[in-house]
C-alpha cells in the first residue's frame, strides 16, 4: 500500500506535464512591398497582411480598427503553443485577412498601422469609390 502512495505523487505530475497551454500573442507583418494605395469607400472591406511568424505559432487572425483622425490600426495576432526558440523566424504564414470595422470615407486617405519585427510600421490608402473591396500590403 506504501508503494502505492508512493507513485500517485509521480503520476499526477506526469499527468500535469501533458497539456500544452496556448496563448495569444502579436506577431509581426513581413516588409511591405508592393502594397495596395486604394481601397473600396462606403462599403465592407478587407486587408491582408503577410506575416513573419515564430516557428511554434499557428491559427493567426487580424481584426482592422478604423479610427479617429483618419487612421486604420491593424492588429494580427496568432496562438503561440510552444516555446520553440531554436528555430528561425519563416514569414511562411499565407497573408491573413483583417476586416475592416466599419466603412472608409471616399477621397480620404488612411494612414494604416500595423506591427514589424523592428516596431510600428506604417503605410497609407487612399478610400475611392468603386475602389477593390480587398487588398494585400
Amino acid at each position: 500500500m506504501k508503494r502505492l502512495f508512493a507513485l500517485v505523487p509521480a503520476a499526477l505530475i506526469a499527468i500535469a506535464g501533458c497539456g500544452e497551454t496556448c496563448s495569444t500573442a502579436a506577431t509581426p507583418v513581413n516588409d511591405v512591398t508592393n502594397g495596395c494605395s486604394i481601397i473600396a469607400a462606403s462599403q465592407a472591406a478587407t486587408i491582408s497582411l503577410r506575416l513573419c511568424p515564430a516557428c511554434a505559432d499557428t491559427a493567426p487572425t487580424c481584426t482592422g480598427e478604423v479610427r479617429p483622425n483618419n487612421e486604420i490600426h491593424l492588429d494580427s495576432v496568432v496562438q503561440q503553443c510552444q516555446n520553440n526558440t531554436g528555430c528561425a523566424t519563416a514569414c511562411s504564414i499565407s497573408p491573413v485577412t483583417c476586416t475592416l470595422d466599419q466603412p472608409l470615407t471616399a477621397g480620404v486617405t488612411y494612414n494604416v498601422l500595423y506591427t514589424t519585427a523592428s516596431g510600428a510600421g506604417q503605410t497609407s490608402v487612399t478610400a475611392q469609390a468603386g475602389g477593390p473591396a480587398s487588398c494585400t500590403l
